[in-house]
């Protein structure tokens, strides 16, 4: 199993195993152009766009994208629409929670 060290890299690991060029991953989450680029050169990516990417693409295990933990992937049939939303709504936590953290103190 590949470690990859920070979210920028996992989400360029994840358009390359759906065979997908960055501005066709751009399209299909209806992300503005070049946001994703940008982001796998180093900058930041929003909640909005974690959560265009989790609803277009819901086999993508966002704990995975965001800390590295678990597998890329989620079994198709391990979790029930219900489950998933309320990871989803976690995950939105989370986010939110490290969004305010490295707002507020960017030097971390």
């Amino acid at each position: 199993m590949i470690i990859f060290e920070n979210p920028n890299e996992r989400l360029a690991h994840f358009i390359e195993h759906l065979q997908m060029t960055v501005t066709r991953f751009e399209k299909e989450t209806g992300t503005s152009i070049s946001s994703i680029a940008r982001f796998i050169k180093g900058n930041d990516l929003g909640i909005k766009t974690l959560v265009r990417i989790s609803n277009r693409f819901p086999q993508l295990n966002i704990d995975w994208l965001i800390t590295g933990r678990g597998e890329m992937l989620v079994a198709p049939d391990s979790l029930s629409e219900t489950e998933l939303a309320e990871h989803i709504s976690q995950l939105k936590r989370i986010v939110g929670y490290l969004e305010d953290t490295f707002i507020r103190n960017p030097s971390m």
